[in-house]
């Protein structure tokens, strides 16, 4: 996680809670999000994200119902685990493969 790269930052309880609420904004650039037409329903959806080891999106997506896998191979995520934080928080009451 590099504190200046606001992309480095995994999203917060709060961020996850309001997606359940279907409240949610996700960034395209720093300053611009990318517009919620170009998204297609959540719900159920497949969702495979690479090079995204910020946390940013997908749990945001996850919260909103889809099936998300992320993957960032990046040497800045090799070593580095939360834990299962990020995906215990979206799913809290998993177990298994997804828990």
């Amino acid at each position: 996680m590099d504190k200046q790269n606001p992309f480095t930052i995994p999203v917060t309880p709060e961020v996850i809670r309001a997606a359940r609420q279907g409240e949610y904004s996700v960034l395209l650039t720093e300053t611009i999000p990318v517009p919620r037409d170009w998204f297609p329903p959540f719900k159920g959806l497949d969702l495979l994200g690479l090079a995204c080891g910020g946390g940013q999106q997908g749990p945001v997506f996850a919260a909103l119902g889809a099936n998300v896998t992320i993957f960032d191979n990046s040497p800045p995520n090799w070593n580095t685990t939360d834990g299962g934080r990020a995906r215990k928080a979206v799913h809290p009451h998993r177990r298994g493969r997804h828990a």
